[in-house]
C-alpha cells in the first residue's frame, strides 16, 4: 500500500501558517472544498499545512500527470478509509477520465465526510454549478494572494524594511501572487535589500528559472502557446481572451470583475508593465485641534515633540510659501542665544523628517518637507480650516435662500470641526487675524444652531 502522507510536498521553514486560510478549509462549510488558483498561488502548501496540523485525520494524495481513473479510484479510496479527509492535489493532471473520478468520488461524500481538492481550473472536476450555488465551499486567489498585514509579517520574519508607500507599490507589482511574494522577499532578506528592491532582485536571480517554469505549464495546455507568446511580446488582448486564459489555469487571475495577466509573469519575460507614476498619497493636517494629527495617506505620522507639530502647523498655515531659518528661530525660540537655537532648529527638522520618512521612505520625505537652505512643507495639504470655511459657505448659501432646514447640518458639521483655537500653544506667528476670523465664525456656527429650528426633533401632532 503507498503511504499517502509521506508525499506531503516539502515546507520552507519561513512559510506562514494562514489561519484564515486553514479555517476556510473546515468541513463544516461544504461536503467538499475545492482550493481554484493559478500555478504559484500557494494551493500546495495550504494542502501541506492542513495534513501536517492533523496527520491522523487527513491524508495527502498528489495526482501525476495523465493519471487515470483506474490508479484514482484506488488510491482515493485508501485516502479516505477510516474516515480521513482525503486531501487531492494537482487534480487538473489527471487524465478525462481520473478526473471524472474524483468528480464521482466527491459527489458519493456523505454528511459525514469531507474532502479537499486543489486544483487550477475545476473544468471535469466539479459541475460548474457548484462553484456558486454553495454546494462546494470555493477558496480561489482572492482568498489565497496575501494581504498587507500578512506582507508585513514576512518582512519582519525576514528583517525587510518598508514604508506604507513601498508595500503598496509591492503589492501593486506582485499582484500579491504567493510565488512571487515569497520568493522576492526571502531574496531581499537574504541581501539586506529593501522591500522597494525585492522583486527586481528576485528577477534578476531567479527570472530564468520561473520563465522555464511559466514555459513548461503552457506547454501542456492547447491554450498555452498563445499565452507564452503574448508574455513574451505584449500586445493589447481581449476579454475573451483572459477569461478563457483563466478558466484553464493559466497565470491570469480575476480582481474584481477583471482578469488580468500576473504582472510578474511578464516580469520574468523582461517585460513587466510599467504603471504611471502615482500620485504621492495625501497630506492631511488637522489645524483645529491641539495636538494637530497629521496623516499621509491613511498613516498617522507620529511627532517626535509637540514642538515639532506646532512648527509643522506654522508651515502649512504658510500654505507651501517657504520660511526663512531665522524666521522660524525667532518665532519658535525667541530670545535664545543664536546657535542654541539653530540646533534646536536643525533638532526639530530632523524630528519631521524622520517621522515623514518612516511612512514614505527616505527618497519621498522632499515631496512633504523641505529644509535644506529655507523650510517649507513641499505637499499641498488638506487641511480641517478648509473643510470648516466649506461647510460655513455652503450653510449660509442656503440660509440665504431660505433653506434653513439644510442649512442646519453644515453649521452643525463647522461647530464639530472646531475642536481647539487654531493657535493654541503656538507662540505668537502673524496668524492671529486669521485666528480671530475662525473664532467669530465659530461663534457664528453654534449662535445658528441655537437659534435656528431643528427640524429633525419630534413634534407634538395637532389635535
Amino acid at each position: 500500500m503507498p503511504d499517502v502522507p509521506a508525499a506531503l510536498p516539502r515546507l520552507a521553514p519561513f512559510v506562514l501558517e494562514r489561519e484564515r486560510l486553514l479555517s476556510r478549509c473546515a468541513p463544516s462549510h461544504a461536503p467538499f472544498t475545492i482550493i481554484l488558483a493559478a500555478a504559484g498561488s500557494g494551493k500546495s502548501v495550504l494542502a501541506a499545512q492542513l495534513a501536517a496540523r492533523a496527520p491522523k485525520q487527513h491524508a495527502y494524495v498528489q495526482v501525476k500527470i495523465g493519471e487515470d481513473a483506474a490508479s484514482l479510484v484506488k488510491r482515493l479510496r485508501l485516502a479516505a478509509a477510516g474516515g480521513r479527509t482525503a486531501i487531492v492535489d494537482d487534480a487538473h493532471l489527471a487524465d478525462p477520465s481520473g478526473r471524472q473520478a474524483i468528480r464521482e468520488f466527491l459527489y458519493a461524500l456523505d454528511r459525514s465526510e469531507h474532502a479537499i481538492v486543489c486544483a487550477r481550473t475545476p473544468e471535469g472536476l466539479v459541475d460548474p454549478r457548484a462553484l456558486f450555488d454553495g454546494t462546494a465551499n470555493i477558496v480561489d486567489y482572492a482568498d489565497l494572494a496575501f494581504t498587507a498585514a500578512e506582507i508585513r509579517e514576512l518582512c519582519g520574519r525576514f528583517k525587510i524594511s518598508f514604508q506604507e508607500h513601498s508595500l503598496a507599490e509591492f503589492m501593486a507589482r506582485t499582484a500579491c501572487w504567493p510565488m512571487a511574494v515569497c520568493g522576492a522577499l526571502r531574496a531581499a532578506g537574504e541581501r539586506s535589500l529593501s522591500i522597494g528592491e525585492a522583486i527586481d532582485e528576485w528577477y534578476r536571480i531567479h527570472s530564468r528559472a520561473v520563465a522555464r517554469f511559466i514555459g513548461d505549464e503552457c506547454a501542456r495546455l492547447p491554450e498555452g502557446p498563445a499565452f507564452l507568446a503574448h508574455l513574451q511580446h505584449p500586445g493589447p488582448l481581449k476579454p475573451e481572451e483572459l477569461a478563457a486564459w483563466h478558466a484553464c489555469g493559466l497565470f491570469v487571475v480575476q480582481i474584481g470583475k477583471e482578469y488580468r495577466v500576473i504582472p510578474a509573469a511578464y516580469g520574468v519575460f523582461g517585460n513587466e508593465p510599467r504603471s504611471t507614476p502615482s500620485t504621492p498619497p495625501r497630506l492631511r493636517v488637522s489645524l483645529l485641534r491641539h495636538d494637530v494629527p497629521t496623516t499621509i495617506g491613511d498613516v498617522r505620522v507620529r511627532w517626535v515633540r509637540h514642538k515639532d507639530a506646532q512648527l509643522f502647523k506654522y508651515l502649512v498655515l504658510k500654505n507651501g510659501e517657504p520660511a526663512t531659518r531665522a524666521e522660524l528661530m525667532a518665532i519658535f525660540w525667541p530670545g535664545r542665544d543664536k546657535h542654541i537655537a539653530a540646533q534646536n532648529l536643525r533638532t526639530t527638522c530632523s524630528n519631521i523628517r524622520r517621522a515623514i520618512r518612516a511612512i514614505v521612505g527616505a527618497e519621498a520625505v522632499d515631496e512633504y518637507f523641505q529644509s535644506a537652505g529655507a523650510v517649507r512643507v513641499g505637499a499641498q495639504a488638506a487641511t480641517d480650516v478648509e473643510s470648516f470655511q466649506k461647510e460655513l459657505q455652503f450653510a449660509r448659501l442656503l440660509l440665504g435662500g431660505g433653506d434653513a432646514a439644510a442649512a442646519r447640518p453644515h453649521f452643525r458639521a463647522a461647530r464639530d470641526l472646531y475642536r481647539a483655537d487654531l493657535l493654541t500653544g503656538m507662540p505668537t506667528c502673524g496668524f492671529e487675524e486669521l485666528a480671530a476670523a475662525l473664532r467669530n465664525e465659530f461663534g457664528e456656527a453654534v449662535h445658528r444652531l441655537r437659534t435656528l429650528p431643528d427640524f429633525t426633533e419630534s413634534r407634538a401632532t395637532a389635535s
